[in-house]
């Protein structure tokens, strides 16, 4: 999303500790990661959050699934 703050209606409270193959790319204000993610795939993400639910009130969650379905729309043209 390339953004510094979104809004996020956080309602789970497990959270990542340690993995070597996830990036912590976003917190919340406890400092909790909000988002995973890991780099050396093409599209894969983990939220703590719940973006189905602000799709139509936030722009950004659209974003989300954009990519996601852009992201698979390409894979599959390659046929892969």
């Amino acid at each position: 999303m390339k953004k510094e703050e979104i809004m996020v209606n956080s309602r789970h409270k497990r959270t990542v500790n340690e993995s070597p193959s996830l990036d912590k790319v976003g917190f919340c204000e406890d400092g909790y990661s909000d988002v995973v993610e890991a780099k050396n795939k093409k599209f894969y993400i983990g939220v703590r959050f719940h973006p189905e639910s602000l799709y139509k009130i936030d722009d950004n969650m659209n974003k989300i699934f954009e990519y996601f379905i852009e992201t698979c729309r390409t894979y599959n043209k390659r046929g892969k």
